[in-house]
Parts: C-alpha cells; sequence; structure tokens
C-alpha cells in the first residue's frame, strides 16, 4: 500500500503530493504557486516517510 502526504504551501497555493519514501524537488513553479525570481526552481528537497512516525 502506498501512503500520500500533502505539503500546504500557503491559502493561494497549491497542494504538492509527497509519495511515502520518494524526494520531491521543490521551488519556484506550477506546482508551488512560486513565482518570485529570488527562489531558485530547485529550492528544497522533501522526503515524506509515514512509517517512522
Amino acid at each position: 500500500r502506498t501512503s500520500v502526504c500533502w505539503l500546504l504551501c500557503g491559502k493561494q497555493f497549491s497542494r504538492v503530493s509527497l509519495e511515502n519514501g520518494r524526494a520531491v524537488i521543490l521551488g519556484r513553479g506550477p506546482d508551488t504557486g512560486i513565482t518570485d525570481k529570488k527562489c531558485s526552481r530547485h529550492q528544497g528537497e522533501e522526503k515524506c516517510d509515514t512509517l517512522h512516525r
């Protein structure tokens, strides 16, 4: 069974799906709704781990 977490980036931004155990690169772009050019397209990496709470 695959677990999915949701990363919420604020009221005006979309939810980003974080599949368990898989890293997702986040930054400026349509997935996060961030348009500020000071923010890189590859700003950070998030990983969901629902097995080790």
